[in-house]
């Protein structure tokens, strides 16, 4: 009776050391792919290359101008974080009964700073922007021309296949204009584009 007691404790004692074992296992096989899938998504982050050059068109809803104007863009990301900007609009209008002819031409040059996050699909970055804009104009037989400081944020949506769109408010002083003055120099900008 004593022999099948020790057998059946023997027995009892060896397969507890193996459900132990085996499931020290599994858990280790498990923490050591949760390790692995981390690695992978790190490695995927900062393997991704987020320069690139930009081209688009856009609606500039300006509010030192009376319409709506067509602009065109140019830009260039350097990483997920420093962008350049170039972008060129212009707008002529008559004036009281076409006695008054206004044009103006803009310029723009800019740098976006911010952080690009990477969705899986496409990227978003949230960014303020820092820059300079030449205004040139002309009223009849008057005209001016003079660089001012804007400044703003904005937020760009990327898909992986290049498509992105554009959303940007800046602001700049309008003040030292001898042409009509006394004008707001907000303005927002919808623009959407291919970055290659």
């Amino acid at each position: 009776m004593k022999k099948w007691t020790c057998l059946s404790s023997l027995l009892l004692m060896s397969s507890y050391c193996f459900a132990a074992d085996s499931s020290h296992s599994n858990n280790s096989s498990v923490i050591s792919e949760n390790f692995s899938s981390e690695d992978s998504l790190r490695d995927y982050q900062s393997k991704k290359d987020f320069s690139g050059h930009r081209i688009g068109i856009g609606i500039v809803d300006a509010r030192y101008v009376s319409d709506n104007v067509v602009k065109f863009e140019y830009g260039y990301e350097f990483n997920g974080i420093a962008g350049f900007n170039l972008s060129g609009s212009s707008h002529d209008e008559n004036i009281s009964d076409t006695v008054l002819k206004y044009d103006g031409t803009y310029t723009q040059v800019s740098t976006d700073l911010g952080y690009t996050f990477d969705l899986r699909g496409f990227d978003l970055k949230p960014y303020v922007l820092l820059g300079l804009m030449n205004i040139s104009e002309s009223v009849t037989l008057d005209n001016d021309s003079n660089v001012v400081f804007q400044a703003g944020i904005g937020l760009r949506a990327t898909l992986d296949f290049g498509i992105y769109l554009d959303l940007s408010i800046k602001n700049a002083n309008l003040d030292d204009f001898s042409i009509l003055t006394d004008r707001d120099g907000m303005e927002s900008a919808l623009t959407m584009g291919y970055k290659f």
